[in-house]
C-alpha cells in the first residue's frame, strides 16, 4: 500500500484544504473524550487554523494517494521550540508506516531548524498513541487538567 502514498509540502495559504481531514480528527477526538467532548464539539477548524498562523513557523506536510489527501502532520516553531501540532492518517491506511513517514519528516524539519526542544500534546482520550511517540524518545511531562464546565458554565463540584 504505501507505494502508491506520496508526501508533499504545502505553504501555509494552503492549509484549508487540511481542513476535511482535521474534521475527522476532531471527531475521533469527539467520541472518545471522557470529559471534554462537548468542547471537541464546537471546536472548528477556523479556531485552530487562526492559532496556527500564529506560529513563528509552520511545516504542512501531507500524504497523498494519488490526488486524495489521506493524512497530514503539521508542526510549528515558536520561540524556539518545536511543536508536532497535528498528525492525522485516515484509518484504512494505519499501521502501513505512512504515519511514521510523516511524524519522521516533521522531526527533521524541526530539528534542521535547530530547535531547543520538540513537544507534542495528547488528547485525553487519545493514550494509545502514547506509545508511538515513546518509540521516538518522547514522555510525559505533565499533566494539564481543567475544569469541567456544565451547559451553564458552573464547575460541577465534586464535594
Amino acid at each position: 500500500m504505501e507505494e502508491n502514498i506520496t508526501l508533499e509540502i504545502l505553504e501555509e495559504e494552503q492549509l484549508d484544504l487540511l481542513k476535511p481531514l482535521w474534521e475527522q480528527l476532531r471527531d475521533y477526538h469527539q467520541k472518545h473524550s471522557i470529559h471534554f467532548a462537548e468542547r471537541f464539539k464546537v471546536f472548528t477548524f477556523e479556531t485552530r487554523k487562526e492559532g496556527l498562523l500564529k506560529k513563528e513557523a509552520l511545516y504542512l506536510l501531507v500524504a497523498k494517494k494519488g490526488t486524495s489527501f489521506i493524512g497530514y502532520c503539521i508542526s510549528s516553531i515558536d520561540e524556539n521550540e518545536g511543536n508536532i501540532e497535528s498528525l492525522y492518517l485516515k484509518p484504512y491506511f494505519r499501521k502501513a508506516g505512512i504515519g511514521k513517514r510523516l511524524f519522521l519528516e516533521s522531526m527533521k524539519w524541526l530539528e534542521s531548524k535547530g530547535v531547543d526542544s520538540i513537544s507534542v500534546t495528547v488528547a485525553a482520550g487519545n493514550e494509545p498513541v502514547l506509545e508511538f511517540y515513546r518509540h521516538y524518545g518522547f514522555e510525559v511531562s505533565t499533566f494539564k487538567m481543567k475544569t469541567i464546565r456544565n451547559t451553564k458554565g458552573e464547575s460541577n463540584e465534586r464535594i
